[in-house]
């Protein structure tokens, strides 16, 4: 691990015991949010300027109960024919980020059932060496079939809908379900432990990249090499 890794490490670990059991407790509560996307697109991308695309908008139905969580996101208006993934990043832009299954801050909106199908697909130098196997990843090709990815068609619309195994909102990521080294780690517990839900597009390459939303880490200064993202739209909780 990293120093950044196991700084956070030790961060995830304290919030997860402090907050996990009040997580648990809550978890079962039925839920149902609409969210309201924020388009932040400010400069120029692979994909052009938000002022090109000034009617472009996302949302997504969130609706919980049960130890698990269904949503449904939706772009309209945006960017024919790209393909777009849609992450959670825990604690904005702290450590608490860092989720300790790669070298990267945002983490996939996806069911943890998909963590080792996206690692698959993840550039082997972005992977935690201490949660996944040697040679676990890929090369960086990256897929168009990652479960937190759609495409959108020719009049700039996409759906992505999908279930996750855990409560988004007032619940627990379950990262120790990857690897018994991990914590759960308490998300959406308001002020405590806020989250964004961020959905960025792939012009670049038209695919997604597993664990990480895109460019692979230079192995000597852990900076990536390049970025196949550009950030669209944000929604804070």
């Amino acid at each position: 691990m990293t120093a950044l890794l196991r700084q956070a490490g030790l961060l995830l670990g304290v919030l997860a015991v402090n907050l996990f059991v009040f997580a648990v407790s809550i978890s079962e509560a039925q839920t149902k949010i609409v969210a309201q996307f924020e388009n932040v697109v400010a400069v120029e991308t692979a994909c052009g300027l938000s002022s090109a695309w000034p009617d472009s908008s996302a949302k997504a139905n969130i609706k919980q109960g049960d130890g698990s969580t269904k949503i449904t996101v939706k772009v309209k208006d945006t960017v024919p024919d790209v393909f777009w993934t849609v992450w959670i990043r825990l604690a904005g832009e702290s450590p608490l980020a860092v989720t300790g299954m790669s070298q990267m801050g945002s983490t996939p909106m996806a069911p943890i059932a998909a963590i080792n199908d996206l690692a698959a697909a993840t550039p082997d130098g972005n992977l935690s060496d201490d949660a996944f196997a040697v040679n676990t990843g890929d090369n960086g090709a990256g897929s168009d079939n990652v479960i937190n990815g759609f495409f959108t068609d020719a009049n700039g619309a996409g759906r992505l809908k999908l279930e996750l195994d855990f409560p988004l909102i007032k619940g627990a990521v379950p990262f120790h379900e990857v690897n018994d080294d991990f914590s759960p780690v308490a998300i959406g517990t308001d002020p405590v432990v806020p989250f964004t839900l961020r959905i960025v597009s792939h012009c670049i390459d038209n695919v997604g990249h597993g664990l990480v939303p895109g460019g692979q880490l230079d192995p000597e200064t852990e900076q990536p090499l390049s970025t196949n993202h550009e950030i669209w739209f944000e929604w804070d909780f």
